[in-house]
């Protein structure tokens, strides 16, 4: 059973502060998902929540995913609330 708090799971989270972390990441960059399923279904979810958004591609033709203006705020608010624990 997979932990959501707000729609969203730990995994959800962990590729956010991925993103946020790196800058920006394609599926080979990341490390959070071993399947592409997985991972990809995130990224729709993510995108349609307005916290990602595509940033061009690669080298290896994989498109680039940011953080949105609105991403960062709700990143940051994350790490606020975990220092608080």
């Amino acid at each position: 059973m997979e932990f959501k708090v707000l729609g969203f799971g730990r995994k959800d989270l962990r590729l956010l502060f991925e993103i946020y972390k790196k800058g920006g990441v394609t599926k080979k960059s990341q490390s959070t998902f071993l399947s592409s399923m997985g991972f990809y279904m995130s990224i729709w979810s993510l995108r349609d929540k307005g916290l990602i958004k595509e940033s061009g591609y690669d080298n290896n033709r994989q498109k680039i995913w940011v953080l949105t203006e609105k991403g960062e705020k709700f990143i940051k608010l994350i790490e606020k609330i975990e220092g608080l624990l």
